[in-house]
């Protein structure tokens, strides 16, 4: 009983969509990111290592507006002290497709001029068209970290363009 009124309560927060991906880390309503795909188990080892070395507890929303979960969904995944929630949408116009909600706790640990130097790499529009959902996350993660392991939080080298990553390099 108890499970079937989660369930009904997760449906209504992802806007009654029974077909979302959804994880415990990944909101994916554009099912791009697979949960078993390699990019998927990826992440969740970075995530989950992430977790380990600084106790920040990472979420994903990877969304293009408007159709997404993204209030409902921030409302459930509620900020907390150690909380830092990813949002990768590549619907907007300018700026950076990566956002972020961040925690006291995820703040003290991880400058915010990071967390901005982070989302200006692997936020960028050229970077973002040439590189699929999962391995900009994966890039980013594994970023974080380095970063982390190392205690420092100075610089970030742009990733490569990697045209075989790309969606629009399989259509060519």
């Amino acid at each position: 009983e108890v499970g079937e009124r989660e369930e009904e309560n997760k449906k209504k927060e992802n806007g009654g969509s029974e077909d979302m991906s959804w994880t415990s880390f990944l909101c994916d309503p554009l099912r791009i990111i697979k949960k078993d795909s390699r990019e998927g188990k990826a992440i969740g080892t970075l995530l989950e290592e992430v977790k380990k070395s600084s106790g920040i507890d990472i979420r994903i929303l990877n969304q293009r507006h408007p159709l997404s979960p993204g209030a409902a969904l921030l409302r459930v995944w509620s900020i907390q002290p150690t909380s830092a929630i990813i949002i990768l949408d590549r619907s907007i116009g300018e700026g950076s497709c990566l956002h972020f909600n961040l925690g006291t706790e995820a703040l003290s640990t991880v400058p915010l001029r990071f967390w901005e130097r982070l989302s200006a790499v692997y936020g960028d529009k050229r970077y973002n068209a040439v590189t699929s959902p999962g391995a900009v996350l994966e890039g980013l993660l594994s970023c974080l970290l380095t970063a982390l392991q190392k205690g420092r939080f100075r610089t970030i080298r742009q990733p490569p363009l990697k045209m075989s990553e790309s969606p629009l390099a399989a259509a060519a």
